[in-house]
């Protein structure tokens, strides 16, 4: 008569080492016996390190060994599972979404003449950055960055030669440069 082993996940959940340790044991009785007779010899001290029985049991309870830490980690390894492909699937979104996040005005492609008001933090930050002591009397090209976060280039008085300028945005405001300037 042939064993069938199973292998279906309710087997395997409710029948410890049913069909684990196959082809030594083929179902749970069978090796509880084999245990018992193990330990009834072990108990009259007459195992032998090359006992049949003992050899034949080595690699039945390594099997359960490794099928009971198998099933101990399959929880929470399907917890990390999903909570990486959560994971991964947020920060795709967020890569995703970061450009629309961001300001999205023009780059600066060429030097040009602006116009610049500042307010008192900003009149600090210039002469801090550049020297520059008067921004009314002074001035200023954008020369890099986005309109909303400019490079400014200063000349005036007291700025330092090649001076460059990167002003918070809440503290300036940029106008086209007049014709006559």
């Amino acid at each position: 008569m042939a064993h069938r082993v199973r292998t279906d996940r309710l087997a395997r959940d409710s029948d410890p080492g049913s069909g684990v340790a196959a082809p030594e044991f083929f179902d749970k009785n069978a090796f509880d016996d084999a245990m018992a007779r193990l330990q009834a010899k072990a108990d009259a001290g007459e195992v032998a390190q090359d006992d049949p029985t003992l050899t034949r049991l080595k690699p039945a309870i390594d099997a359960l060994r490794d099928w009971s830490v198998f099933s101990r980690i399959q929880r929470p390894f399907r917890i990390f599972r999903v909570a990486f492909v959560v994971s991964a699937i947020v920060i795709v979104v967020a890569v995703l979404l970061a450009p629309a996040q961001l300001g999205s005005s023009a780059s600066i492609a060429k030097p040009t003449k602006v116009a610049v008001q500042v307010n008192n933090a900003g009149a600090a930050a210039l002469r801090k950055s550049t020297g520059c002591s008067d921004p009314k009397a002074s001035t200023f090209y954008a020369t890099g960055g986005t309109w909303d976060h400019p490079e400014l280039s200063a000349n005036g008085p007291g700025c330092e030669f090649a001076s460059v300028w990167y002003p918070d945005p809440q503290d300036i405001e940029l106008l086209a440069a007049s014709a006559s300037s």
